[in-house]
């Protein structure tokens, strides 16, 4: 679509606010997702056959701690793999939407990809912003800058989302939207992940579940939150708060401003 309008895309790899917005008549947009969604789909991605790319420097691991990367990528047991991405605070995965939309000095240039870098001021992304102490104050900032950029989306209602991005940015909404039903690279089947969780005390579930869950990984939507234990799902939901508050700000915002229902995914 973009070369369709004599536009330039250059939203390949993960950028940041700051870098998004930096061009003359840069017109900015993005796409949040739940964040229990998003945070097991990285686990997933950092497990499987393509983990190896979380070097890259779009991923934000900073240098002293990509030896920790690899070691949780090594892990034999999902589970303690899986705890250990969430809570330790080497990962900059915590928040990572609200990180994003709030800009970052992002990590020292001596990786092979993508000149996502830091050349004057590298930074270590994980620890840019304390969540805790200064919850309110990101937060605001976080809606400031989304509300900022030229249109955004949220992965619950894509093609609806498209619709409006396509809106604001001068293309065929329709035809936009066609494509975004059609169109998806990359996607993750989430049958091996999923078993060796649902095996342990992370997710308890009956045998006729666990095996619906295994046939629908490929594609079921909202399949992480429906499939964790409820204790776990908590601990996610709360390490990453801001990112929810963000994400339903979002939501309620797309229905305020253009009547798309894109309500929260019930457990």
């Amino acid at each position: 679509m973009t070369a369709k309008h004599h536009q330039t895309g250059r939203g390949r790899f993960h950028m940041e606010y700051r870098g998004a917005t930096a061009q003359p008549r840069a017109c900015a947009v993005t796409v949040l997702r739940d964040p229990v969604e998003r945070f097991m789909s990285e686990f997933a991605f950092a497990r499987g056959h393509e983990g190896f790319l979380m070097t890259q420097d779009q991923w934000d691991f900073a240098d002293e701690d990509l030896p920790w990367l690899k070691q949780v990528q090594k892990m034999p047991n999902d589970t303690a793999a899986l705890l250990e991405y969430l809570r330790s605070p080497r990962n900059p995965t915590r928040n990572r939407q609200a990180l994003y939309l709030l800009g970052f000095d992002r990590v020292n240039c001596d990786r092979q990809c993508c000149g996502l870098c830091s050349r004057t001021h590298p930074g270590h992304p994980a620890h840019a912003y304390d969540w805790d102490k200064d919850h309110d104050v990101l937060l605001a900032r976080a809606k400031e800058h989304l509300l900022g950029l030229r249109a955004f989306g949220v992965l619950d209602c894509y093609v609806d989302s498209v619709k409006v991005i396509a809106g604001e940015l001068g293309w065929e909404p329709e035809e936009a939207a066609d494509m975004a039903g059609k169109i998806h690279r990359r996607k993750q089947d989430k049958r091996r992940l999923l078993a060796g969780l649902l095996s342990t005390s992370v997710s308890r579930v009956s045998a006729a579940r666990h095996t619906a869950m295994l046939l629908n990984a490929g594609s079921a939507a909202g399949l992480w939150r429906s499939a964790l234990d409820p204790a776990l799902r908590a601990e996610i939901d709360g390490l990453n708060r801001l990112d929810i508050e963000l994400v339903d700000f979002a939501r309620r915002q797309l229905y305020d401003r253009y009547k798309v229902n894109c309500s929260r995914q019930a457990p």
